[in-house]
């Protein structure tokens, strides 16, 4: 029980930390700038793919069932030609994860060129022609999630230092132990 209420607690943390990043915002059109993008390509940096990944469908799902104040993520979002961006963070995450050994410089511009592709990609087949696309989000964000990969570049170590004192990381934690059991 109290192994399960870790697991609970230390979700309930990063699901906070990016509820947070997204409530901080940039008015601009046509999406509002935040800090999601930074916020959950630095969970790649702390726990492994699979709990990153599961961290950030659970902070989604808040949003698909309308906890707008927890995830400002909905169904209509999703499946507008901005809903991209949002998609795009799944694969960025991955790669990150993948890449979160290597140097920051691979890990944040990689995430960066995954996001913008998914981001354009949706917006791209989602519109009706190329001029909308450009008017309502294609590489609407590419400005600020430059900055952001920026950021990531320059503080990725004192980042994962503070988040690893946040979620009391340490490398058999109880949830790297957890699912290091589940996948026997």
């Amino acid at each position: 029980m109290k192994k399960i209420f870790k697991i609970i607690l230390i979700y309930l943390k990063a699901v906070g930390i990016i509820s947070c990043a997204s409530w901080i915002q940039i008015p601009f059109a046509p999406l509002p700038w935040n800090f999601v993008y930074f916020s959950v390509i630095s969970l790649a940096g702390i726990f492994c793919k699979e709990i990153a990944l599961s961290i950030v469908l659970f902070w989604s799902i808040l949003g698909v069932f309308d906890l707008n104040w927890i995830c400002p993520i909905s169904s209509a979002i999703l499946s507008s030609p901005c809903g991209g961006y949002f998609w795009g963070i799944v694969p960025a995450l991955c790669w990150a994860s993948f890449s979160y050994e290597k140097s920051a410089w691979i890990k944040w511009v990689g995430a960066l060129i995954i996001l913008e592709a998914c981001g354009a990609l949706q917006c791209i087949l989602l519109s009706p022609n190329l001029n909308i696309a450009k008017r309502y989000g294609l590489f609407a964000l590419f400005p600020w999630n430059l900055v952001q990969s920026g950021l990531g570049i320059r503080c990725d170590k004192i980042v994962n230092r503070i988040a690893k004192k946040i979620f009391l990381f340490s490398k058999l934690s109880v949830v790297h132990k957890f699912f290091l059991s589940t996948q026997k």
